[in-house]
Order: C-alpha cells, then structure tokens, then sequence
C-alpha cells in the first residue's frame, strides 16, 4: 500500500507509488497503541482480501469512483478541489479510529496521511520551559518578511 502518488498521471489509479508516511512509536507508548487486523484494513471486501493489490487499489480510489486528479491546462486554472458532484462520496474518507492509512479523495492531494490510534493513554499536558529567544533558532521563518525571501536568502552559521 502506498501513501503518495504522482499527481499529473494519476498513478493513484494504475496503483503505482510510493510509501513516504509511517508511524513510529517509542516503547512507553506501544502497550496502547491499536493494532487492526488485516482484515479491517480499507479496501477489502467479502471477495477481496486485504493484503492484495486489489484492496490496495480499492482502497486508494473508494473502488473506482473517486475521480482522478485535475489534470492541469494552462487556460483553465486547475488545481486541487472538491468532488462536488458526490459530497458523500468525499466523506467516505471519515471512518472509525483507527492505526494505518487513511485514504483522502485524489483531488484533495498526491498523498494521503498514516494515523495512530492509542487506548487508554494518559498524557501529560506539556510544560515547555524555554523563552521566546531560546527557541527562535527553530523557527527560521519568523525572521524572514515573506516567504520568497525564506528561500532565497543565504542560511546564517550559527
């Protein structure tokens, strides 16, 4: 199963990509972390099982009826949009919790996200005990005035 797909050829469709999205998850928090069986997994029907390309393929397209990316003309604008011919149909993409892939309308992206789901975790809300000029290095951007001149400036040695 993959989580990206080149957009101009709608590679979603002839299931051919790549898996760039994974979950990962330290020892402390795996006792809580869901596990789905392969049976669950979206896709997979009474006549397909889930670990086939089929299921892959199912999934990834809401078993054909999700329409292809836009393919971009220069006059008409293109871009990403909703299926708005079928509003239901972009909602199929909303289903219980759950750990693994969680498959979004072509239109909406080139990839889709991973998903965690943890039972019974208790977290602790976060106490962060550094100053705004301790943390100002991480955030590279705040000193920039646009986004063009975040990419076009040279990097400062620190």
């Amino acid at each position: 199963r993959f989580t990206f797909w080149m957009q101009l050829a709608n590679m979603r469709y002839c299931n051919k990509g790549s898996r760039l999205d994974y979950i990962l998850c330290d020892k402390k928090m795996h006792p809580f972390l869901v596990t789905n069986s392969k049976t669950t997994l979206a896709g997979a029907t009474e006549d397909c099982e889930a670990h086939t390309a089929e299921a892959a393929w199912n999934a990834a397209t809401q078993f054909g009826r999700w329409h292809g990316a836009h393919q971009v003309q220069k006059s008409d604008g293109g871009g990403l949009s909703l299926q708005q011919d079928d509003m239901k149909l972009n909602d199929t993409q909303f289903r219980e919790p759950h750990t693994g892939i969680l498959y979004t309308p072509p239109k909406y992206s080139d990839h889709v996200p991973v998903c965690a789901c943890f039972a019974g975790l208790k977290l602790q809300p976060l106490q962060l005990n550094a100053r705004w000029t301790e943390t100002r290095g991480t955030q590279p951007w705040t000193s920039q005035s646009t986004l063009k001149a975040l990419f076009s400036s040279k990097r400062q040695k620190t």
